[in-house]
């Protein structure tokens, strides 16, 4: 592969070099043709080598990867989970899991793991929680499996979660006041609500707020839910009644 790589660069290079060496020999275009082709064997080295190098980072990285999941493997929470914690003044706050530790590497139960949760709240620090007491699953964006959020749009009429960074959850209506866009896109989109008592709360997250299409999916998704329910309880009852009439049937054939 190398030979045939350092030919095809030579293919390519001035002609008037080539020429004047197939000429003449003892002239200086040897000399330059010879360099360059050292020059390009150089070159196709490095490129093995950075490829080499770029598979042993690779496998590397998939080995620490391994190591980091045996780390956390048997946590009940994982990294990115969206939880609470309990913070000051016995209040719950609603933050993600940025890093998993394990404090005891000879056991593997719930109660050896530390969690590095980061608040929602901008103005608080992140916490490390070490007591499975202090820090539970947050229900609070439940309600969105399974529904299509679709991005709102100013003036739209909605139910926001008025300051749940702070631990509160009430639904709260009022309405959509402007929509704050990530142009990198780290960042999903935010929103400012004004709500109908004249408060205005800004980045609230699509999550917190509840439109009117939001709140038609899913009761639509509710009753298509209960409707599975029915038909499946229904078929026990069929089979039920079917069973008794052949029950009274042979009874009364009997007589």
């Amino acid at each position: 592969g190398g030979v045939k790589h350092v030919q095809e660069e030579m293919r390519e290079m001035k002609k008037e070099d080539v020429a004047e060496f197939v000429t003449n020999p003892n002239s200086n275009s040897k000399r330059c043709v010879t360099n360059s082709t050292a020059k390009l064997q150089r070159q196709h080295n490095n490129q093995g080598k950075l490829q080499q190098h770029r598979r042993t980072s690779s496998i590397k990285g998939s080995r620490i990867q391994r190591q980091e999941a045996r780390k956390t493997e048997g946590a009940p929470y994982r990294q990115g989970q969206v939880v609470e914690a309990l913070y000051a003044a016995n209040k719950w706050y609603p933050g993600v899991v940025t890093r998993i530790e394990r404090l005891n590497s000879l056991k593997c139960n719930d109660r050896n793991f530390s969690f590095h949760v980061k608040y929602d709240q901008k103005t608080m620090n992140y916490s490390v929680i070490k007591h499975l007491d202090k820090i539970r699953r947050c229900p609070d964006f439940d309600w969105c499996e399974g529904v299509d959020l679709q991005p709102l749009q100013v003036d739209d009429i909605v139910l926001a979660r008025y300051e749940h960074a702070r631990g509160e959850k009430a639904w709260i209506s009022g309405k959509i006041a402007a929509v704050v866009v990530d142009l990198i896109g780290l960042k999903e989109a935010c929103y400012e609500v004004t709500y109908d008592d004249g408060d205005v709360e800004k980045g609230v997250k699509r999550g917190n707020i509840r439109s009117e299409r939001d709140s038609k999916e899913m009761s639509e998704k509710e009753t298509t839910d209960v409707s599975e329910m029915e038909s499946r309880d229904a078929s026990p009852r069929e089979m039920e009644m079917e069973m008794r009439q052949h029950i009274s049937h042979y009874m009364s054939d009997e007589k």
